[in-house]
């Protein structure tokens, strides 16, 4: 798994080169954090980088010794989804996410799975930015409750968006679920 920062804790703008495989690797699976990550930071300059724990110190420790009033952690929690799109297009790194990695995450020729997103009102935006293009193709998406009143919304929340979309559930808590989805 690659999450796309380089050894220096910048992210990489062509991340798309990340998903070419290298030495004997099959396929290669990317991570994106679309709404940051505690070890993501951003300073004063809006530049931001991900931290990376020592040899002798946990990641904990490294992020707390660099949270300062300069120094804040990239990662929208709380708010709208108004509000949240507007941190998103703030960042750098946000912004590359939502408009360049969403829109390409899921194709005829690639599945998508979904794993712990509840989908919710408040994440319309991401939800907007992913299927947008009339997209063809598989989404997973795993569900804790088995409330089907839930997967009808999620359903018809999407094929709203885009009816060629094919959407299956699946329990989070199945055994395997991380091996067939």
């Amino acid at each position: 798994m690659r999450h796309c920062f380089q050894a220096n804790g910048l992210f990489r703008n062509n991340w798309q080169d990340l998903r070419n495989p290298i030495r004997r690797e099959r396929e290669v699976t990317l991570a994106f954090y679309q709404h940051g990550n505690l070890s993501i930071f951003r300073n004063a300059k809006n530049i931001e980088n991900k931290l990376q724990r020592g040899d002798f110190e946990s990641l904990l420790e490294v992020i707390t010794s660099q949270w300062n009033d300069e120094k804040i952690p990239l990662f929208v929690a709380e708010g709208t989804g108004i509000k949240k799109l507007e941190s998103i297009k703030s960042s750098p790194y946000l912004s590359t996410i939502f408009y360049e990695v969403l829109s390409s995450l899921i194709t005829k020729n690639s599945n998508l799975v979904i794993y712990g997103w509840g989908l919710g009102e408040q994440e319309c935006h991401l939800i907007q930015q992913i299927f947008k293009h009339d997209t063809v193709g598989k989404v997973a998406i795993s569900t804790y409750s088995k409330d089907q009143n839930e997967c009808h919304r999620i359903f018809s929340r999407l094929k709203g968006i885009s009816d060629k979309i094919e959407v299956e559930f699946f329990d989070s808590q199945s055994s395997g679920c991380w091996n067939n989805a």
